[in-house]
């Protein structure tokens, strides 16, 4: 069988360099809107806010007496435990950056990191 060659075309490179702009871009906008200055946590239950907590104060909170118990340490947190199922929240890994979020879904409990407001994305419009 004879050997085929693969000739690389001027649109083969196009298409290349048009992908690695839009992964480029990704990363930009990415790190934009997950990169804020946090400092604070907000942890809502059931759709109410029951607490904002400094990200800087190690400290643990207790929600749902006690069914879900949320870890602030050295700028990060996490869900150190709940009594859910299914332990997503629980084995979701900690979180220190604006706008990420943990959630256990059974509890309806949310843990949001919120930023200063330093942010260089103020909002998204479509």
């Amino acid at each position: 069988m004879p050997e085929t060659k693969l000739k690389i075309t001027k649109a083969d490179i196009i298409l290349a360099v048009l992908f690695a702009a839009v992964a480029v871009a990704v990363a930009v906008w990415a790190a934009g809107y997950f990169g804020g200055n946090a400092d604070s946590v907000v942890v809502t239950v059931r759709g109410e806010i029951i607490g904002v907590y400094d990200l800087s104060e190690n400290r643990e909170i207790a929600v749902l007496d006690g069914s879900n118990v949320i870890e602030i340490k050295n700028g990060a947190v996490f869900m150190k435990s709940a009594d859910c199922k299914n332990q997503h929240c629980v084995r979701h890994a900690p979180i220190k950056l604006g706008n990420e979020q943990i959630v256990c879904l059974p509890n309806k409990v949310l843990v949001e990191i919120t930023d200063n407001g330093e942010s260089e994305i103020d909002t998204v419009a479509n």
